[in-house]
């Protein structure tokens, strides 16, 4: 996702995570109804990059940002890191 001046950062991370929860109730493509398109997301701490990491090609950093709620439904359950 791109985040340019002006945005709110906050709103538009929120909805990726609130569509990424619409597609992991629905189903992806035909055949749904009989259990095809399935698919399973899971996000334990979002992550990001900005221009500087980029730029020094370095990994990724959590993103630690209050404002941000990743929906249980896409907690990965199994993971030793809950919060």
């Amino acid at each position: 996702m791109n985040i340019y001046n002006g945005d709110n950062e906050d709103e538009l991370l929120n909805k990726v995570l609130e569509a990424l929860t619409l597609v992991q109730n629905d189903y992806l493509g035909g055949s749904g109804t009989r259990g095809s398109g399935e698919v399973k997301i899971t996000i334990n701490k979002p992550k990001y990059k900005n221009k500087e990491i980029y730029e020094k090609l370095e990994d990724w950093r959590e993103y630690e940002n209050q404002n941000i709620v990743v929906p249980k439904e896409l907690l990965d359950n199994n993971s030793q890191e809950k919060e």
